[in-house]
């Protein structure tokens, strides 16, 4: 019985220690190239992302601009448009972020013309802090006037993300360039939808957001800056996680927005898109992205010839365009 112990009491140290004797050759040289080697292996970390983003859209010259969260951020290639164009839409991001992006963007007096806001049902009802520690490098300090303040929280997210790159396993994979970024801004990032796919949404509007949709509407009309209200495809079972009437209504509020300076492009019912075009119950994949921003282009263009024309432009859910 003493020996069963003993050696099952040796398994169990066995077991433990071994791995941390097979990483103490890899440490050193972890600590070094595990960060690079992470990115190798899992694409762009957030402030990856966020630094490129920043210092493209102060370099590049461009006509339109898109806003928005990881929809428009995965979902529009702006080489596909007829003009310059920029994505300057990232993961999460609602309108306090977008404002500040804007801001940021006049600060440095870029001359862009038309505004592209992408728009989805939930994305008044929440306040992402998930970028603060990024986006405070480079917004208005006014921007984290919003939000709690989180003690060492930066100190966390490197710690946690430090910890994973000491990880040797990310040695193995192979860069296969799945994830990726382009200069224009798009952010490419790989998987396979399924119809098991689910998600939580609601069209509840915190007054914070619908503040700063407000005012980057009233920034737009000070700059004289032509604005397109984009809603992009969604999934059946995206849509179902809507309650009945709740759709409906968020569209009545924004359609009240509509003028002569802002048009609303509607394709949340484009049936020209099917699961195998996502890589989860959100986003375009690659090759429908691409799709998708041919399309838009297609829509876009002769609408703001009418906004500069002062004719009001809306399109039907089909993505009809209808002149009002």
């Amino acid at each position: 019985m003493d020996d069963d112990i003993r050696n099952f009491r040796k398994r169990v140290l066995q077991f433990i220690f071994a791995p941390l004797l097979l990483g103490i050759p890899w440490f050193p040289f972890g600590v070094i190239f595990g960060p690079q080697l992470l990115e190798r292996a899992k694409g762009p970390s957030a402030q990856t992302q966020t630094d490129h983003a920043f210092t493209k859209a102060e370099s590049r010259d461009y006509d339109l601009l898109f806003l928005g969260n990881s929809r428009i951020y995965r979902g529009v290639n702006p080489d596909q448009f007829a003009i310059p164009t920029f994505n300057f839409a990232c993961d999460n991001d609602t309108f306090n972020q977008m404002f500040y992006k804007l801001k940021w963007l006049r600060e440095r007096e870029k001359p862009f013309q038309h505004l592209v806001i992408g728009l989805d049902f939930f994305q008044f009802e929440f306040k992402s802090d998930r970028r603060n520690h990024l986006y405070a490098q480079y917004l208005d300090e006014a921007y984290l006037a919003d939000y709690k303040p989180r003690p060492y929280a930066e100190e966390k997210l490197w710690l946690k993300r430090f910890v994973r790159s000491l990880n040797p396993k990310y040695f193995f994979i192979p860069d296969n360039g799945r994830t990726f970024l382009r200069d224009n801004g798009q952010f490419i990032k790989p998987g396979v939808a399924t119809p098991a796919d689910k998600t939580a949404r609601t069209t509840r509007l915190l007054p914070l957001q619908v503040d700063y949709f407000e005012r980057m509407l009233a920034d737009c009309r000070e700059h004289r800056t032509q604005v397109v209200l984009c809603m992009l495809p969604i999934r059946p079972e995206e849509k179902n996680a809507y309650k009945e009437g709740e759709m409906e209504a968020f569209m009545e509020f924004i359609e009240g927005y509509t003028n002569e300076n802002v048009a609303l492009i509607d394709l949340t019912h484009d049936d020209g898109y099917v699961m195998s075009d996502y890589t989860d119950i959100t986003h375009l994949n690659e090759a429908a992205a691409d799709r998708l921003s041919v399309q838009l282009n297609g829509l876009l263009m002769p609408m703001l010839d009418q906004l500069e024309s002062g004719t009001q432009i809306a399109t039907e859910p089909s993505g009809a365009p209808v002149l009002r």
